[in-house]
């Protein structure tokens, strides 16, 4: 074994433990965002459904695993575990309760935290996602050893699969989005609102440009389908009879 290999190993421990625990931080995302779809109506196709999970379990990959990538910066320039593993947890936590903090107020307003509502939101908001941070503090906290420990007794098979199944899911979730985008397929556009800082990708000008589709046409068939798909109980008008005299 070289001196550079000897060297590199605590780099290399540090981001394989970092990686699965921000995996791992992405499941709890995951469990936690569940409240944004208390308010979504179930999907009446199979394309959707396949959507609607492809697009969550992708979002939330990407979310939990976000400051990995300022982990492993440090993880290459101060590879010490008591500097990043509290570092992580702390990241971890915060993430958590500023999660935690948006579903309540997407469950009340039906928008996500941005610069406007941070700025209006009461002390007593902050204070509630104060309490939890110290309490996702914890939990992350024995979160980390858990993780630690699995990663020591050898029960790290499936990694690559696992990352090669996330990132399939956030390019699938893209490919779809541009074609619903284009052909204006609103049971798959319209799921973008109820995830946190989503925004999917779309192509309408490249598709036009290079006669892949034909956007009009789909705007047309798009406007026909959600008038057709509108619930009919949600208009209550008139009350009575319409009459007009002159």
């Amino acid at each position: 074994m070289t001196s550079a290999s000897i060297s590199n190993r605590p780099r290399a421990e540090l981001l394989r433990w970092a990686s699965w625990f921000f995996i791992a931080n992405a499941g709890v995302m995951a469990i936690i965002g569940l409240r944004y779809l208390l308010s979504y109506p179930l999907p009446d196709n199979a394309l959707v459904w396949f959507y609607d999970v492809v697009a969550y379990i992708g979002q939330f990959a990407l979310l939990g695993f976000a400051p990995m990538l300022v982990i492993a910066l440090l993880i290459v320039v101060l590879p010490r575990p008591k500097v990043i593993k509290p570092l992580a947890v702390l990241l971890a936590a915060a993430m958590l309760a500023l999660l935690l903090l948006d579903t309540l107020v997407f469950a009340k307003n039906h928008f996500h935290l941005n610069a406007l509502t941070v700025a209006i939101l009461g002390w007593q908001s902050w204070l509630f996602a104060g309490i939890y941070f110290i309490i996702f503090l914890i939990g992350e906290s024995f979160l980390a050893r858990m993780v630690g420990n699995w990663i020591a007794a050898k029960r790290k098979r499936g990694g690559p699969w696992l990352a090669a199944g996330l990132v399939a899911c956030v390019l699938m979730t893209q490919v779809l989005h541009i074609w619903a985008d284009a052909r204006y397929y609103v049971p798959i556009t319209s799921f973008s609102p109820y995830l946190p800082l989503f925004k999917p990708m779309t192509a309408k000008s490249f598709l036009t440009r290079h006669d892949i589709i034909d956007v009009a046409a789909g705007r047309d068939r798009g406007a026909v389908a959600t008038i057709g798909q509108q619930d009919k109980q949600r208009l209550d008008y008139p009350k009575q009879p319409m009459s007009c005299s002159i």
